[in-house]
């Protein structure tokens, strides 16, 4: 759902929304949730409509996902060409998607993220008269690749071949539609080339994410508090806080017996409150606001190993001038220099922890470390300069309606 805060995904629709409504009236579609609610009065000129998919699951990939043996469920799914998280695209909901589309004249369509190209099937002959948008955002092939990677090196042969199947199935729908698309966006230079390199896109378009700076930027905290921030139902944030709460948090507290490690973010599983409760670390789950943890941390870690994109946790520590401890995979896609704007490290225990150690031991470098942050988020990645760019980005491909 478009918002101005919450998961990155929220906060990229809701840029690429606003600035669409810059141009004209402008109708968002989401797709899934039956009790999703969308404040329509948030952005103005701007109307949505929830296609509900609870129990309409594509009822073939919900087979496929009931299929126990790995290397046969990759099979399944190289066979579909879908990959699973195209599931909430049954062909109800498609009809529904299609039935509501043509009840109206457009100036051009936005399709966000790969797992909804399917529904260009259905818009193809709209394709014919007015331009397409998609917003890729990360590279979501190359993340479960390096996902298949690390399940191969654990001897996890068979979870790997069908994380390898999944990233098969973006690529295949994406390159299905590409003869339709006026113009794919990514989150970062990097993951474009990646995409034209591989996918042989050549419209590919670099918009980043952008993140909206508080008007006050915050002073040190006293307390020594430890931030982690994201999504906790994506996969890479519950690898990366799991590893970093397994491996380095208690050595950490050892050095620092008053440290305390908050994990805050939506939909955590009941396996990652357990492991937070046995290690003494605080779940915040489904917080309403952010912004007072940031306020209260002395900084942010940000553990990961995997991922596409860009981090827009980052961003946002960045934003509310916090410190960041991070591995280099958590700043990739980024304008960002090791040692200048953040902390970095290598996966690794006794990295991490020396990384945590520098932090807190000297508030002075790090609030060093988080001003120069800040100046570069405010140069760089400024919510209202980003949604500059998609409107001339938008502009230069769909003829708007123009408001009157």
């Amino acid at each position: 759902m478009p918002a101005r805060s919450g998961n990155g995904l929220a906060m990229r629709c809701g840029m690429f929304t606003e600035a669409l409504a810059r141009l004209g009236a402008t109708e968002v579609i989401v797709v899934g949730g039956q009790d999703t609610v969308l404040d329509e009065g948030e952005i103005e000129g701007v109307s949505a409509r929830v296609v509900s998919t609870a129990g309409r699951l594509d009822t073939r990939l919900r087979l496929i996902s009931q299929i126990e043996n790995g290397y046969e469920r990759a099979e399944a799914l190289r066979a579909l060409g879908r990959p699973s998280s195209t599931a909430v695209l049954s062909a109800p909901v498609i009809k529904d998607v299609a039935e509501w589309v043509a009840q109206k004249q457009w100036s051009g369509i936005v399709v966000s993220r790969s797992y909804l190209t399917p529904l260009l099937n259905v818009l193809r002959p709209i394709a014919d008269r007015v331009p397409l948008l998609v917003d890729l955002d990360d590279d979501d092939a190359l993340m479960l690749r390096e996902r298949a990677a690390i399940a191969r090196s654990s001897n996890n042969s068979q979870k790997a071949a069908v994380l390898e199947a999944e990233a098969d199935c973006y690529e295949k729908v994406i390159q299905s539609c590409s003869g339709h698309v006026v113009t794919f966006c990514s989150s970062s230079e990097a993951t474009s080339f990646q995409l034209k390199r591989r996918l042989q896109l050549s419209n590919v378009v670099s918009i980043p994410n952008g993140i909206e700076v508080p008007e006050k930027a915050r002073v040190s905290a006293e307390r020594h508090t430890l931030l982690f921030v994201g999504n906790l139902a994506y996969q890479p944030n519950v690898d990366g806080i799991s590893w970093f709460v397994s491996h380095v948090w208690q050595r950490v507290r050892e050095r620092f017996p008053d440290v305390e490690l908050v994990v805050a973010g939506s939909n955590p599983s009941s396996r990652l409150a357990e492991l937070c409760h046995a290690n003494e670390v605080t779940l915040e789950s489904d917080p309403v606001s952010i912004s007072p943890h940031y306020t209260r941390a002395r900084a942010v870690v940000i553990p990961l190993r995997t991922g596409a994109g860009t981090r827009i946790k980052l961003l946002e520590a960045g934003a509310h001038n916090v410190p960041v401890i991070s591995t280099s995979k958590g700043a990739e896609g980024l304008d960002v220099l090791p040692d200048k704007h953040f902390y970095c490290c290598d996966y690794d225990p006794e990295e991490m922890l020396s990384a945590c150690t520098e932090c807190l031991s000297s508030p002075v470098e790090a609030m060093q470390k988080a001003e120069e942050l800040h100046a570069m988020v405010c140069r760089n990645y400024g919510r209202s300069d980003v949604i500059g760019t998609i409107t001339e980005l938008v502009q230069s491909i769909i003829k708007p309606t123009l408001k009157q």
